[in-house]
Protein backbone atom coordinates (compact mmCIF):
# COMPACT_ATOMS: atom_id res chain seq x y z
CA UNK A 1 0.00 0.00 0.00
CA UNK A 2 1.27 3.50 -0.94
CA UNK A 3 2.06 5.79 1.78
CA UNK A 4 1.21 9.39 1.57
CA UNK A 5 3.36 11.74 4.09
CA UNK A 6 0.59 14.15 4.76
CA UNK A 7 -0.27 17.47 7.35
CA UNK A 8 -3.70 19.10 7.77
CA UNK A 9 -2.99 22.65 7.58
CA UNK A 10 -4.80 26.32 6.82
CA UNK A 11 -3.26 28.05 3.76
CA UNK A 12 -2.32 31.85 3.97
CA UNK A 13 -3.30 34.67 1.79
CA UNK A 14 -1.11 36.09 -1.13
CA UNK A 15 -0.70 39.10 0.79
CA UNK A 16 0.47 37.82 3.75
CA UNK A 17 2.92 35.38 1.69
CA UNK A 18 3.88 38.88 0.13
CA UNK A 19 4.38 40.75 3.43
CA UNK A 20 6.18 37.06 4.75
CA UNK A 21 7.87 37.22 1.28
CA UNK A 22 9.32 40.98 2.40
CA UNK A 23 10.74 40.24 5.88
CA UNK A 24 12.64 36.80 4.64
CA UNK A 25 14.18 39.15 2.15
CA UNK A 26 16.00 41.72 4.40
CA UNK A 27 16.56 39.37 6.89
CA UNK A 28 17.97 36.51 4.39
CA UNK A 29 21.96 38.93 4.08
CA UNK A 30 21.75 37.86 8.16
CA UNK A 31 21.13 34.81 8.01
CA UNK A 32 23.06 32.31 6.24
CA UNK A 33 22.43 29.30 8.56
CA UNK A 34 18.54 29.52 8.08
CA UNK A 35 16.67 27.51 5.19
CA UNK A 36 13.83 29.59 4.18
CA UNK A 37 10.35 28.27 3.62
CA UNK A 38 9.27 28.79 -0.03
CA UNK A 39 6.57 31.62 -0.03
CA UNK A 40 4.58 29.26 -1.92
CA UNK A 41 4.53 26.41 0.67
CA UNK A 42 3.44 28.71 3.69
CA UNK A 43 0.78 27.40 5.88
CA UNK A 44 -0.37 27.10 9.06
CA UNK A 45 0.10 23.80 10.22
CA UNK A 46 -2.68 22.51 12.20
CA UNK A 47 -2.27 18.56 12.59
CA UNK A 48 0.91 16.92 11.11
CA UNK A 49 -0.27 13.44 10.24
CA UNK A 50 2.81 11.51 9.30
CA UNK A 51 3.02 9.08 6.34
CA UNK A 52 -0.11 7.94 6.12
CA UNK A 53 -2.16 4.38 4.01
CA UNK A 54 -3.15 6.05 0.40
CA UNK A 55 -6.78 4.24 1.41
CA UNK A 56 -7.32 6.31 4.31
CA UNK A 57 -7.60 9.63 2.40
CA UNK A 58 -11.33 9.77 2.33
CA UNK A 59 -11.59 8.43 5.77
CA UNK A 60 -9.27 11.28 7.32
CA UNK A 61 -11.45 13.71 4.41
CA UNK A 62 -14.49 12.64 6.11
CA UNK A 63 -13.16 13.52 9.49
CA UNK A 64 -12.36 17.21 8.82
CA UNK A 65 -15.20 17.58 6.84
CA UNK A 66 -17.85 16.43 9.82
CA UNK A 67 -15.38 18.47 12.15
CA UNK A 68 -15.16 21.68 10.36
CA UNK A 69 -19.15 21.53 9.30
CA UNK A 70 -20.28 24.08 11.92
CA UNK A 71 -17.16 25.84 12.88
CA UNK A 72 -17.82 29.44 11.05
CA UNK A 73 -14.85 31.21 9.18
CA UNK A 74 -12.72 33.49 10.48
CA UNK A 75 -10.29 36.34 10.74
CA UNK A 76 -6.53 36.21 11.36
CA UNK A 77 -3.61 38.80 11.00
CA UNK A 78 -0.06 38.15 10.90
CA UNK A 79 1.95 39.35 14.55
CA UNK A 80 5.56 39.36 15.67
CA UNK A 81 8.42 37.47 14.36
CA UNK A 82 9.02 34.80 17.04
CA UNK A 83 11.73 31.63 17.55
CA UNK A 84 11.42 27.88 18.70
CA UNK A 85 12.39 27.03 21.56
CA UNK A 86 13.79 30.34 22.60
CA UNK A 87 15.77 33.38 20.45
CA UNK A 88 19.11 31.85 22.35
CA UNK A 89 18.90 28.84 20.61
CA UNK A 90 16.56 29.11 17.68
CA UNK A 91 15.76 25.93 15.56
CA UNK A 92 12.77 27.46 13.80
CA UNK A 93 11.86 31.16 12.87
CA UNK A 94 8.13 32.20 13.18
CA UNK A 95 5.68 34.49 12.77
CA UNK A 96 2.65 34.38 15.06
CA UNK A 97 -0.68 36.00 15.11
CA UNK A 98 -2.10 39.44 15.67
CA UNK A 99 -5.48 38.37 16.39
CA UNK A 100 -7.43 34.99 15.64
CA UNK A 101 -5.06 32.77 17.83
CA UNK A 102 -8.29 31.84 19.80
CA UNK A 103 -10.07 30.73 16.49
CA UNK A 104 -7.20 28.69 15.48
CA UNK A 105 -7.19 26.93 18.50
CA UNK A 106 -10.66 25.95 18.89
CA UNK A 107 -10.31 24.51 15.26
CA UNK A 108 -6.89 22.54 16.61
CA UNK A 109 -8.67 21.00 19.43
CA UNK A 110 -11.35 19.87 17.21
CA UNK A 111 -9.65 18.51 14.58
CA UNK A 112 -6.93 16.59 17.35
CA UNK A 113 -10.53 14.89 19.15
CA UNK A 114 -11.48 14.08 15.79
CA UNK A 115 -8.29 12.17 14.20
CA UNK A 116 -7.73 10.86 17.32
CA UNK A 117 -11.17 8.70 17.52
CA UNK A 118 -9.59 7.65 13.77
CA UNK A 119 -6.03 6.48 15.81
CA UNK A 120 -3.79 9.37 15.03
CA UNK A 121 -1.87 10.41 18.67
CA UNK A 122 -2.74 13.72 20.17
CA UNK A 123 0.04 16.42 19.89
CA UNK A 124 1.96 16.22 22.96
CA UNK A 125 3.03 19.77 23.38
CA UNK A 126 1.01 22.84 23.52
CA UNK A 127 -0.29 24.40 20.25
CA UNK A 128 0.83 27.74 19.62
CA UNK A 129 -0.57 29.20 16.37
CA UNK A 130 2.55 30.29 13.95
CA UNK A 131 3.52 30.28 10.77
CA UNK A 132 7.19 28.15 10.05
CA UNK A 133 9.20 30.64 8.13
CA UNK A 134 12.80 29.44 8.31
CA UNK A 135 14.58 26.19 9.87
CA UNK A 136 17.64 27.21 11.74
CA UNK A 137 20.80 24.83 10.65
CA UNK A 138 23.65 26.79 12.06
CA UNK A 139 23.29 30.49 13.32
CA UNK A 140 27.08 31.63 13.53
CA UNK A 141 26.01 35.40 13.64
CA UNK A 142 22.77 35.65 15.92
CA UNK A 143 23.11 39.25 17.07
CA UNK A 144 23.48 40.65 13.60
CA UNK A 145 20.41 38.71 13.22
CA UNK A 146 18.85 39.66 16.39
CA UNK A 147 19.15 43.42 15.85
CA UNK A 148 17.71 43.09 11.79
CA UNK A 149 14.48 40.80 13.63
CA UNK A 150 14.06 43.70 16.09
CA UNK A 151 14.41 46.31 13.50
CA UNK A 152 12.08 44.76 11.09
CA UNK A 153 8.50 44.63 12.12
CA UNK A 154 5.96 42.24 10.25
CA UNK A 155 2.96 44.48 9.10
CA UNK A 156 0.00 43.09 10.73
CA UNK A 157 -1.50 41.86 7.53
CA UNK A 158 -5.58 40.30 7.86
CA UNK A 159 -6.61 37.30 5.79
CA UNK A 160 -10.23 35.52 5.84
CA UNK A 161 -10.04 31.79 6.89
CA UNK A 162 -12.32 29.97 4.74
CA UNK A 163 -11.43 26.67 5.06
CA UNK A 164 -9.25 23.69 5.88
CA UNK A 165 -6.91 21.53 3.54
CA UNK A 166 -5.60 18.20 4.04
CA UNK A 167 -2.42 18.45 2.35
CA UNK A 168 0.29 16.00 0.62
CA UNK A 169 3.95 16.69 0.95
CA UNK A 170 6.79 15.20 -1.24
CA UNK A 171 10.20 15.83 0.20
CA UNK A 172 12.72 17.06 -2.27
CA UNK A 173 16.47 18.27 -1.70
CA UNK A 174 15.70 21.55 -2.41
CA UNK A 175 12.40 22.21 -0.52
CA UNK A 176 8.94 19.74 -0.14
CA UNK A 177 6.34 20.20 -2.60
CA UNK A 178 2.79 20.54 -1.31
CA UNK A 179 -0.46 19.49 -2.79
CA UNK A 180 -4.25 19.84 -1.68
CA UNK A 181 -5.58 15.85 -1.38
CA UNK A 182 -8.79 17.60 0.25
CA UNK A 183 -10.44 20.76 0.89
CA UNK A 184 -13.46 21.69 3.36
CA UNK A 185 -14.64 24.69 3.77
CA UNK A 186 -16.13 26.55 7.10
CA UNK A 187 -19.81 27.36 8.42
CA UNK A 188 -21.39 30.87 6.48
Amino acid sequence: MAQVRSFIAIEISKEAKNEISRIINILKDNSNGIKWVNPENLHLTIKFLGSIPEDHIAEISEKIKKTVLNIPKFIISLGMLGAFPSWRSPRVVYIDLKAGGEKVKHLVEKIENAMEKIGFEREKRIFSPHIAVGRVKNMKNMKNFSQQVVKNMVNSTQMSINSVFLKKSILMSDGPIYSTLYESILKN
